[in-house]
């Protein structure tokens, strides 16, 4: 009898979470895309990142097309426990984001993370020089990174394991630099950028991904300046890096000023 009882509540017990299960799923599938998004807000400042992910997916359904939606669902499949060690989710919603040309540091970040997991090194660095290209710089946490172990491996890490450090620094003294207004001349702002270049030659030579930016922010001062020549050298160096780096729709969109200045050399 006891038995019988303990199963009859058993019965109901699951019955009722079902039921209250499928109010939430309704309750989800009624709210508007701002509500979802309130509470996806919501579910990640608590890093509950497995119930922000089903929400996220409804706004993918409600606006297919919004590209920020793709990258938080690669990156939070990328960080919840229950994805590993596949990582066939997050795979699968980062290469989405990479196809539809995110410029997010993080997606490209948490892609050679799980390149580097599988032992897909030679797909893990060119992931990790995307990366940098869009502005990742923390690279005390990628020499600790236990999802980086295999990448950490490589000819890539091991040329900077010794300087990461400096590049960091050199990184972060850049980005200060060129994200403030400090109405300097011209001579000052290009003799910051070439030292920065000069010192990314010294501390990663096989790397050139680094000076990139640098390259690019000289070369558009050279244009303002009317300064042809030099312009065109700095931007024929960026789509070297970029075709190096077999990188065509953001070597394209770099390098579109260099066509025309090549009529006036």
């Amino acid at each position: 009898m006891r038995v019988r009882l303990f199963l009859i509540c058993v019965v109901l017990l699951l019955v009722a979470q079902a039921g209250f299960a499928r109010g939430i799923k309704e309750e989800r599938e009624t709210l508007g895309y701002d509500e979802l998004s309130e509470q996806v807000n919501v579910y990640i400042e608590a890093g509950d990142y497995s119930n922000a992910i089903p929400l996220l997916k409804r706004m993918h359904v409600l606006n297919p097309q919004a590209l920020n939606i793709v990258e938080y669902l690669g990156i939070l499949y990328s960080v919840i426990p229950e994805e590993r060690p596949e990582m066939t989710n997050a795979l699968y919603w980062l290469l989405e984001a990479e196809e539809r040309h995110s410029t997010y540091n993080l997606v490209y970040y948490n892609l050679a993370c799980i390149y580097s997991i599988k032992n897909d090194l030679e797909n893990a660095e060119k992931a990790m020089n995307k990366a940098i290209i869009f502005g990742y710089s923390n690279f005390e946490w990628m020499s600790k990174d236990d999802d980086l172990v295999n990448f950490r491996t490589t000819s890539w890490w091991k040329g900077i394991e010794d300087k990461y450090g400096q590049i960091e620094m050199q990184l972060v003294k850049f980005f200060e630099y060129a994200n403030t207004d400090n109405n300097t001349s011209f001579e000052e702002n290009l003799n910051f950028y070439s030292e920065i270049i000069s010192s990314f030659n010294e501390l990663a030579p096989d790397i050139p991904v680094f000076k990139w930016y640098p390259l690019w922010l000289s070369a558009s001062l050279y244009r303002l300046s009317a300064t042809n020549a030099p312009a065109a050298e700095c931007y024929l160096e960026i789509k070297e890096i970029f075709d190096e780096m077999e990188f065509p729709q953001f070597r394209g969109h770099a390098i579109k000023p260099l066509y025309l200045l090549m009529l006036l050399v």
